[in-house]
């Protein structure tokens, strides 16, 4: 890593945000769709607390679906403009994909943060280990970010990319289920400590594995011949 590639990545991450904030219409799609999602689920438990291997299940599924839906836009809205060549020209892929994957990561902590506070208040889900949660829903956030991302970047291209994207996100985020629902049903009541903190350190490393290896996967679905 030099100061160029830094630069450049953080000059995608600028564009990304300032192009979001000046045309919100997808922000607010995924917004709504979110708070649908987590509406539904409040009111598949009226009326009474889910136990909290369900809430678990509930608020991993929620913040999937979520993920799902919005976070491939980064790269698939770039490949429907036809501008995806016109970045490359001006960053290194692996800078573009950093670029692109903060954005990703800010949206996703925002989102699961946001998500999982509403979850909370709606449910009326006890919370015996609030710090465990914390920990549990930023890993996910980190793990959702990196895995969605790389998926919009390999489907680039592809004929019905949108799609595609959601299909191959869903098995590649699979460990992310399982390792969240783990963490959460323990910061819930529903496990005991031990076995929640090691689902917790599952998540951080399938995380750190899918944002570190993200940027050389899409680099390399993304050279072209000379």
């Amino acid at each position: 890593m030099n100061s160029s590639w830094l630069v450049e990545s953080i000059a995608v991450f600028r564009k990304e945000w300032l192009s979001e904030m000046r045309s919100r219409h997808g922000l607010f799609t995924s917004f709504l769709f979110s708070l649908l999602s987590v509406v539904a689920m409040s009111l598949a438990s009226f009326g009474q607390k889910p136990a909290p291997n369900l809430a678990a299940g509930m608020l991993c599924v929620t913040l999937l679906f979520s993920a799902v839906v919005s976070l491939p836009r980064s790269f698939l809205v770039e490949d429907e403009q036809g501008t995806f060549d016109l970045l490359r020209l001006a960053a290194e892929p692996t800078a573009a994909y950093a670029g692109k994957l903060i954005y990703n990561v800010v949206q996703s902590l925002l989102a699961v943060f946001v998500l999982t506070f509403l979850f909370v208040i709606l449910t009326r889900v006890s919370v015996p280990d609030p710090f465990m949660l914390t920990v549990g829903v930023l890993f996910t956030a980190f793990a959702l970010a990196g895995g969605v991302s790389l998926c919009g970047a390999l489907v680039m291209g592809a004929m019905n990319r949108w799609l595609l994207g959601s299909a191959v996100a869903l098995p590649v985020l699979m460990p992310q289920v399982f390792l969240g629902m783990g963490a959460l049903r323990s910061a819930l009541g529903g496990g005991t400590a031990p076995e929640g903190w090691q689902c917790v350190l599952g998540l951080l490393g399938w995380s750190v594995t899918l944002i570190a290896s993200g940027p050389l996967l899409a680099a390399a679905a993304w050279k072209t011949d000379e």
